[in-house]
């Protein structure tokens, strides 16, 4: 898969795979769940390797049960239709977290 083919799978602008190689722009979580069906791989695919890193690093690996927990949410999450719904979700979601609303 050419990076412009995989730009329009995921629906980014030219480009875009260049930055993220060279670490220039980075995903949002969004974008790599996008970009792992894209791929036809897991999430965690994107992860291996860290446990490598030494200790000085602050890079922070999440545990594979919550990769494939949130796989799972963000997989029904896209698949409902309503955007008030989706909306009041994701008000759940951060009311249980204890986030204070962004547009109240």
């Amino acid at each position: 898969m050419s990076a412009a083919d995989l730009e329009k799978a995921i629906s980014m602008v030219p480009g875009s795979v260049a930055r993220f190689e060279a670490g220039r722009q980075s995903l949002n979580a969004t974008q790599l769940f996008t970009l792992s069906r894209a791929l036809d791989v897991p999430v965690l695919y994107f992860f291996e390797g860290l446990s490598t890193l030494n200790n000085n690093t602050s890079v922070e690996v999440p545990a594979a049960e919550y990769i494939t927990e949130a796989e799972r949410f963000l997989d029904a999450y896209f698949k409902i239709a309503d955007a008030k719904v989706r909306g009041d979700i994701l008000g759940l979601m951060k009311a249980a977290a204890g986030e204070q609303e962004e547009n109240a």
